[in-house]
């Protein structure tokens, strides 16, 4: 006698292929400028971002630098022409696309230290910089969900691992125990 319960267990298997499958569907969007609310192809914008001549010191002396916009201080790895890398940046591999739209990756860092976590009858994702994540939430670039598109691919995963459960309960005749 099989139990009704029975047919919607989902093997730890398939949550940890829809896993798999949900990390790489994140980090590949976020590099094509897709967010997970549907929103796409942000451009950097330059609204107060305090470009313009600014006179800083360096090694004890004053030097006058231009400080450019976010998305041309990153196309060019973050350097000041005159003055060199940002030291938040010294030693740190930077993406230089030359896409011009946001893409979550500068260096990397977040998009590659989202994890999963196993739960009962699934997962959750686990953001490593989740401040950074949230904040950038704030603006419209959202990590921290699935958009539409995405849910339909873990949506089929999972919906063919149950037709396969209630396939081979309704193939042969058989006795469902109800509760209990």
């Amino acid at each position: 006698m099989s139990k009704a319960s029975d047919i919607p267990k989902i093997p730890k298997f398939l949550w940890d292929k829809a896993r798999v499958k949900v990390l790489s569907m994140i980090k590949k969007d976020a590099s094509e400028g897709i967010f997970q609310n549907g929103k796409r192809n942000f451009k950097y914008s330059t609204k107060g971002s305090g470009v313009g001549w600014r006179t800083i010191k360096v090694k004890g002396n004053s030097k006058r630098v231009f400080i450019d916009s976010y998305g041309n201080m990153k196309r060019r790895g973050m350097e000041i022409p005159g003055y060199g890398r940002i030291k938040k940046y010294e030693g740190v591999r930077i993406n230089r696309s030359k896409s011009g739209w946001v893409d979550m990756s500068l260096t990397g860092e977040t998009l590659n230290r989202i994890t999963t976590k196993s739960i009962k009858d699934g997962f959750k994702l686990v953001f490593a910089r989740g401040d950074i994540v949230e904040g950038n939430a704030k603006r419209g670039y959202v990590l921290a969900d699935l958009r539409d598109e995405n849910y339909k691919v873990i949506e089929k995963m999972i919906g063919t691992q149950l037709d396969r459960n209630i396939r081979k309960y309704t193939t042969k005749s058989e006795t469902f125990k109800i509760g209990g």
